[in-house]
């Protein structure tokens, strides 16, 4: 008989949906965490992108990031599933209640764009986390594309500049929250890694 199969499950909204952790806490306290960090300002706007696809978003992004939030603040608990573009970006708020019911060492974090850009790097780490075996064979980097829209135009400057203003006092506290250098977020220039295949 071989070591008994480690399971998982996986969702985008844990760690911003209220008593999510604590639900998962009193389920399993034991659990390990693995949290993976997108660049709000892209996973924003990627999310309008979905919620656009799906039809369930007519506003522009620019109106969706500065009126369309009183759709969030409006919601009961002041939480949205669909609006929460820019709140579920709030990293730092929502790590430090994940802190509160699990301790450090049973969380691993991560940045999206490392585990693309360094796969192997990443995917070591987290075999270590999870006292694992490392893989024998190798594991192929390969970029989801998104889903085709009426939206193909990258994110426009202003919104990014309004959105860069939201959260850059976040930063520091996310890095100290988590262990990860985030500096690169802070340029505006900065770019996912993430390239479609030629």
């Amino acid at each position: 008989m071989g070591s008994p199969a480690l399971r998982g499950e996986a969702t985008p909204i844990y760690l911003y949906w209220p008593n999510s952790i604590e639900r998962l806490w009193a389920y399993n306290p034991s659990a390990k965490i693995v949290v993976g960090l997108r660049h709000p300002v892209f996973r924003a706007y990627s999310h309008w992108r979905m919620e656009v696809s799906r039809e369930a978003e007519t506003l522009s992004f620019a109106d969706a990031i500065r009126e369309g939030r009183q759709r969030v603040r409006a919601a009961p608990g002041g939480v949205h599933r669909t609006y929460s573009y820019v709140e579920r970006g709030h990293y730092d708020e929502q790590i430090e209640r994940l802190l509160r019911c699990f301790p450090r060492g049973q969380i691993f974090f991560f940045k999206t764009d490392e585990l693309y850009a360094r796969p192997d790097r990443v995917l070591r780490g987290l075999w270590r986390f999870l006292d694992v075996d490392e893989p024998t064979r190798s594991i192929n980097a390969g970029y989801v594309a998104p889903v085709a829209n009426r939206v193909n135009e990258a994110i426009g400057d202003a919104d990014r500049r309004w959105l860069a203003c939201e959260y850059a006092e976040r930063y520091g506290r996310i890095e100290q929250l988590t262990g990860l250098d985030i500096t690169d977020w802070l340029a505006f220039d900065y770019a996912e890694p993430m390239q479609a295949p030629a």
